[in-house]
């Protein structure tokens, strides 16, 4: 018979040891990625954190701050235009500025006067109480109770934020108190002048007040950022040869005339608006300032630092659409143009 074979008895042992051996490499190379990609992470965070510190230490650049409109006159050159500018011409070159007057309207009415200029980029010099025959009692005075009415119809009207627009350049609330013709035989007194604009700066404190005047007549008024901010000055040809001495007269020469005048003004502590008649301040008087001479004190008056504004008495169509006061304005366009904006304050 035949020995029979007995099964190996090793095969197995040898089995579960290559089993023990498979997984030890398995195990094994697991440790392995897990240890590259553990290393990796720790690699890019230290990258990262490298970059981080480098930007904590580089300067930041800061943020442009928001553009604030400049209050009454932002943006460059002098604005310039006729008084009671139709709001339809807003917007028509050459004209930038206006005096307009608010006094015949209401609050909603004014407000969208406002808004139009406004929107057509027209710098205003406004005016709440109109001419003085509005505030001048039975004997022709003046009445400040009146006036004080009349500003108080426009206490909702928010002239401080047009002011801080841009839009509003001042608020002239009364024009000639030098002249007694005006005023029942006297004068305004300066401190009727400083209680009346006074009142308005305790209602609206940023938006400039001024009077139309000669700043001589001013002098002594003590003036400050409390009351009275500017005199708007008239000029006509009749002021060149006006007796020397008198009060407003500088001269027969309109470069001493609007040298006196600048002087004085800053004398007084007064802004200053000037203004050309072109309709009645000609030679001989009452007739109307020619082209020549409109290029000649426009320019003039237009180049002048102190200046924050420029106007003329006042908007008529036929003279101002001659093709020669046309050339004119376009020459007075082109010196306010370079002319640094300036509010109208000292």
């Amino acid at each position: 018979m035949a020995t029979e074979i007995p099964p190996n008895s090793s095969k197995p042992a040898h089995h579960l040891m290559a089993v023990v051996a498979l997984v030890a490499s398995l195990f094994s190379l697991v440790i392995s990625v897990y240890s590259v990609v553990t290393v990796k992470n720790m690699l890019d965070s230290l990258a990262t954190n490298s970059v981080q510190g480098q930007d904590s230490n580089r300067p930041r650049r800061k943020p442009s701050p928001t553009p604030i409109p400049s209050p009454g006159g932002g943006g460059a050159g002098l604005p310039f235009g006729p008084y009671h500018l139709p709001t339809t011409v807003y917007g028509t070159s050459p004209y930038t500025g206006a005096f307009l007057d608010l006094s015949k309207m209401s609050v909603s009415t004014a407000t969208n006067a406002l808004e139009t200029a406004k929107a057509k980029k027209v710098k205003l010099v406004i005016s709440l109480t109109g001419g003085g025959g509005n505030y001048r009692d039975s004997n022709s005075n003046f009445s400040y109770s009146l006036f004080k009415s009349l500003v108080d119809n426009f206490k909702s009207l928010d002239l401080t934020n047009y002011f801080n627009d841009g839009v509003v350049l001042g608020n002239m609330f009364m024009d000639e108190p030098q002249d007694p013709s005006n005023w029942g035989g006297e004068t305004i007194a300066l401190s009727d002048i400083k209680q009346a604009a006074a009142y308005l700066k305790s209602i609206w404190p940023s938006v400039p007040t001024g009077v139309g005047s000669n700043p001589a007549f001013l002098s002594g008024g003590g003036w400050t950022s409390g009351d009275l901010d500017f005199v708007s000055v008239p000029f006509t040809q009749v002021k060149l040869n006006c007796r020397p001495g008198r009060v407003g007269c500088y001269g027969s020469d309109v470069n001493q005339w609007v040298s006196g005048v600048m002087a004085d003004a800053k004398s007084d502590n007064l802004g200053v608006v000037l203004s050309i008649n072109v309709l009645n301040g000609g030679t001989p008087n009452g007739t109307s300032i020619t082209a020549a001479d409109l290029q000649t004190y426009g320019t003039l008056f237009a180049s002048q630092p102190q200046a924050c504004a420029l106007t003329f008495w006042k908007w008529d169509d036929a003279y101002f659409s001659q093709s020669d006061i046309q050339a004119a304005l376009s020459a007075i366009a082109a010196t306010a143009s370079t002319h640094t904006a300036k509010t109208c304050t000292p």
